[in-house]
């Protein structure tokens, strides 16, 4: 960071939690831009993401990988994602066996 972002004034003292909350969606969409670009055929762990309303976040990210075509798997009691480009492609995979997987 090279300096503060405007946003961050007293006057917006109220708002400092839903920009906690764009800021912390940024950087789950990093990591899992990071995730797919390096083709991983692991899953993905949510175990490190932490975020006040991490739920929300989670399904706003699921609903955007798939709006982008990918096709979205919660595993191991919601602390992971498959995301594949079809779900052929998750069924298939190492995780397509697992008994609580769950399609999004």
């Amino acid at each position: 960071m090279n300096r503060f972002h405007e946003k961050l004034i007293p006057a917006n003292i109220d708002k400092f939690s839903e920009f906690l909350f764009e800021h912390n969606l940024e950087r789950l969409r990093t990591d899992i831009y990071l995730y797919l670009i390096s083709q991983s055929d692991e899953f993905f762990s949510l175990d490190n993401f932490s975020c006040k309303n991490k739920e929300k976040a989670i399904d706003i990210i699921i609903t955007e990988l798939k709006n982008l075509g990918w096709s979205v798997a919660r595993l191991f009691g919601n602390t992971a994602l498959i995301i594949k480009s079809s779900k052929s492609d998750i069924e298939n995979s190492v995780w397509g066996s697992s008994i609580d997987l769950e399609f999004c």
